[in-house]
């Protein structure tokens, strides 16, 4: 029994944490952790709670309980191995081993007992019980045991704000949140310059709210930080061969980082309730995840099987062993820098595993089944601010879609006059509420742009040293390419590449066209083939000759793009339409656009036959027009066409109904 507060603790050796019981206040504050009890009952985690105990022991015991939903406080391992003490079940009694003094005690019995942070019952279960100080929340009262700082280096006269209004259930969520951050010396009261409103963001698959502050202002005045976060398509790039992955996701990461002393008071956050400054990094602070991603970039810097995305990271191995292997060392390096994961969002020792919004697995990665149906799901879009949105989502997945440019065409021509008022506000662009009017090409493109998403195509890890190739098209109004690699004597797509052209673009050559597919689709891809022989597939046949033909012939834009693309390669060869069946596809939707249906070139002529009108043209010579008959040998018919006489080469079919 505690003498301070006259608490009855279960001294429990079994159990990995210290706990203490949670009143009606502290259970509405969010769970931010789970354990486990030996008889499989789940126990909500709402904090940690530093209190001192004394048992009669002469000494006064200060430690960091966790604050729990349980029915009796209790004393766990940790808390005996910290202070040294042993229980002695034999004399009922309480041993210090550093005063050898004893205190008397009691059996009793306890519905939840031998709590555990760490429940799974295999090897990475077992390999997470070796580090205990990970799977818990972090210590309050530990010191930071790296050196990474958050610096606000601002321009210009403080910000200031007055405090929002908010509504009773959210008040109440606002000033427990605050407190809870006061008892862990996150944040403190402010006498700042500087205040920037709360703002309350809802959490993602819950009721619950999480109070921020709106940094906006102050973000506008910081000087932006220069260091870099990885691309999100890059984490791909050394996966080939492996087998095994983890998805380890850390808890309360960004507040193990404190801000710089001199900056402190530049993060308050004026409340309903009184003005308060943060000590930790928060959300909201434009630089806050460059700040990170340099952390864990030290962090992992001797890792090389670790891929770092903020506070994301995924693991790969080639086999089980090694999986283990290498976590271990992780887990050794985030118990040194005081970091500590959320086991239950974790993915260990998974053949196929979800990250980043992707499916990823050792044949390569797609796109989530969930996200998927959300985009088939997504009704059709009737104002700019709903499109948007739908383009959005779209778009994360455009690398996985070889035609997505071609397919959003119609589409993204409602944006054309429109600006985002975000990147533009003192812009007179329409509303993004104004009600947009649907044609059938946009109908049709917003329905192909579902169909394409559901048959999202698998792309492959990139294998070193591959031999590889880029098979590129173009249509009237966009480019696409498609970098491939060989891999069993097959083509195995790497990634799709595909833009829109512009009003000018639109009314280049065809062959102008195709060289800027080639051109845009190796700027595109200049990372994955800088200094490393490759292949250029086209259907344009006149292409092949481009590096051969005299220069004076060329435009000079078709001379910068020739230069640009002869350094890094000039071998282009050409392939028929049908066998380019990924690029190719650019090409093709728009046909299928124009002439749904195929054309039957005998009932066309005879059509032709019986039209008096077109006759009349045939046999006359006051016409401007060159008409004539011309034999179709595949179709073996004949048809009357006009030519052009400034091109003969290009023929139109006159239809009768014209």
């Amino acid at each position: 029994r505690d003498r301070n507060s006259g608490i009855c603790f279960l001294v429990d050796s079994g159990s990995d944490a210290s706990l203490i019981v949670a009143n009606n206040r502290e259970q509405k504050l969010p769970v931010i952790q789970t354990f486990r009890a030996a008889n499989g009952t789940t126990i909500n985690v709402y904090g940690r709670k530093s209190i001192t105990v004394n048992f009669g022991l002469r000494r006064n015991f200060t430690y960091s309980f966790y604050i729990c939903n349980v029915s009796c406080a209790i004393i766990g391992a940790d808390f005996l191995y910290q202070f040294n003490l042993s229980p002695d079940l034999r004399n009922k009694r309480l041993i210090d081993s550093i005063t050898n003094l004893k205190v008397p005690a009691k059996l009793g019995t306890c519905s939840i007992f031998s709590v555990k942070s760490v429940y799974m019952n295999n090897v990475y279960g077992k390999l997470l019980l070796k580090y205990p100080e990970i799977t818990k929340l972090p210590d309050p009262n530990q010191p930071v045991k790296h050196n990474t700082v958050h610096y606000i280096n601002t321009k210009g006269s403080p910000v200031a704000a007055k405090p929002r209004r908010l509504a009773p259930d959210r008040l109440k969520i606002a000033k427990a949140e605050f407190q809870r951050m006061i008892q862990l010396n996150h944040m403190r009261p402010s006498k700042s310059a500087y205040s920037s409103p709360l703002h309350m963001v809802p959490k993602k698959g819950s009721v619950e709210w999480r109070p921020v502050g709106d940094y906006r202002a102050l973000n506008a005045q910081t000087i932006k930080e220069k260091y870099p976060i990885p691309c999100i398509a890059d984490f791909t790039s050394e996966l080939h061969g492996k087998q095994m992955f983890s998805h380890i996701d850390l808890i309360k990461a960004y507040h193990q980082i404190p801000i710089n002393p001199a900056d402190v008071h530049k993060t308050a956050i004026c409340t309903p309730f009184g003005l308060f400054e943060s000590l930790r990094m928060q959300f909201g602070l434009c630089n806050a995840s460059s700040t990170f991603q340099r952390f864990i970039d030290e962090v992992t810097r001797d890792l090389p099987f670790v891929y770092a995305f903020v506070d994301d990271l995924l693991v790969a191995s080639e086999s089980a062993n090694e999986h283990l292997e290498h976590l271990k060392l992780l887990f050794s390096k985030l118990r040194e820098y005081g970091l500590c994961i959320n086991v239950e969002k974790c993915q260990f020792g998974q053949s196929t595993i979800e990250f980043l919004g992707f499916k990823l697995s050792e044949n390569g990665i797609e796109p989530l089944p969930d996200r998927v149906n959300c985009i088939l799901e997504f009704p059709q879009p009737t104002t700019l601010t709903q499109l948007r949105r739908y383009l959005g989502i779209f778009n994360f997945y455009r690398r996985c879609i070889p035609k997505a440019a071609d397919i959003l065409e119609p589409l993204v021509k409602f944006l054309e006059g429109h600006k985002n008022k975000k990147k533009h506000p003192r812009s007179n662009a329409h509303s993004s509420t104004e009600q947009l009017q649907w044609s059938d090409a946009a109908t049709l493109s917003f329905k192909a742009s579902k169909e394409a998403i559901a048959k999202a195509t698998l792309l492959r890890h990139p294998i070193p040293g591959a031999q590889l190739s880029l098979w590129v098209d173009a249509s009237n109004v966009a480019v696409g390419g498609s970098l491939m690699q060989l891999s069993n004597d097959q083509w195995e797509p790497i990634a799709f590449y595909s833009s829109k052209l512009n009003k000018s673009q639109k009314n280049w050559s065809t062959y102008d066209r195709e060289l800027f597919a080639i051109y845009s689709s190796v700027k595109k891809f200049r990372h994955m083939l800088e200094g490393r022989t490759f292949v250029i597939y086209t259907d344009q046949k006149p292409l092949i000759y481009a590096f051969h033909q005299n220069s004076e012939k060329c435009s000079p834009r078709q001379l910068r793009h020739l230069d640009f693309i002869s350094q890094f390669s000039t071998d282009i060869r050409y392939t028929k339409g049908s066998d380019n069946t990924v690029a190719d596809a650019l090409s093709r939707i728009e046909i299928d656009e124009i002439s749904p249906t195929v054309i039957d070139f005998k009932e066309f002529a005879s059509a032709q036959s019986a039209d008096e009108e077109l006759q009349q043209l045939l046999n006359s010579n006051n016409s401007s027009l060159k008409i004539e008959k011309q034999h179709f040998p595949l179709e073996d018919t004949i048809c009357i066409v006009t030519c052009l006489k400034n091109s003969p080469d290009l023929l139109f079919l006159k239809t009768c109904e014209n």
